[in-house]
């Protein structure tokens, strides 16, 4: 069998079709107070998520790296991640305060990636910018389908299958390094280590939905911060060229 001399779609046209159903979704979901509609606007925002690490993909097996996919892509990474979170924070599910760390850190990079460009210099990426983003991409749909329960079975069942699904099948399948499934597996054992503490040291205090959010939100932390400390660290030359 021989193999296709290029995909059926360009990474820059799925950036482009992540674009374009980012912007009606996220008006969509202030518009419509309507559950199933929420629910199938979450269902589209999973794969508009997923789709950043086919683009990915394509681009690295097929050599389509342009200056514009690198441009664009980041750019639509953070844009549906913040309107995804914004939907999140209006139905009460996350603290509005969680966007203003997210934004500072994405500034400074932002400012950072500009001063290179003009400065000439290469920007070496951060190992930690993967992962937030797929922290994001998978932690805040999962608090949105486990908000309306607090069976402790569910629960369990539900963050024992994203576990395995996020540090072994997803960047299996994707052909992600090593070195990206030891620090998504640190994430899980952190989540992990975070909930069974709270339950058994501290009585469980408090809903199994708080629990799990303060969990989510704290990985989600560390690495979308870590990953801007991380980008200053490696590329302080262009800070002193």
């Amino acid at each position: 069998m021989t193999k296709p001399s290029k995909p059926i779609l360009t990474p820059n046209q799925i950036t482009l079709m992540r674009l374009v159903l980012v912007v009606p979704l996220f008006m969509l979901w202030f518009m419509l107070d309507i559950e199933w509609v929420r629910f199938s606007i979450v269902c589209a925002f999973v794969l508009i998520f997923i789709l950043d690490s086919v683009d990915g993909y394509i681009a690295k097996k097929y050599e389509m790296h342009t200056t514009i996919g690198g441009f664009l892509d980041p750019v639509v990474d953070h844009l549906s991640i913040f309107a995804f979170i914004l939907m999140l924070v209006h139905i009460g599910l996350l603290p509005l305060w969680l966007v203003l760390p997210l934004v500072f850190r994405d500034t400074l990079v932002t400012f950072l990636r500009q001063l290179a460009q003009v400065k000439n210099e290469k920007i070496f990426a951060s190992t930690f910018a993967k992962i937030k983003a797929e922290l994001c991409y998978f932690l805040l749909p999962a608090l949105y389908f486990l908000h309306g329960t607090d069976t402790t079975q569910i629960y369990v069942l539900t963050l024992i299958s994203l576990a395995i699904f996020m540090v072994y099948i997803f960047p299996t399948f994707f052909g992600y390094d090593r070195e990206y499934k030891g620090l998504m597996l640190y994430s899980w054992i952190f989540i992990l280590a975070y909930l069974l503490l709270n339950r058994l040291l501290l009585d469980g205090g408090g809903m199994l939905f708080d629990q799990v959010r303060i969990a989510f939100v704290l990985a989600i932390l560390f690495f979308y911060l870590g990953s801007g400390i991380q980008y200053f660290y490696k590329n302080k030359k262009v800070l002193y060229s």
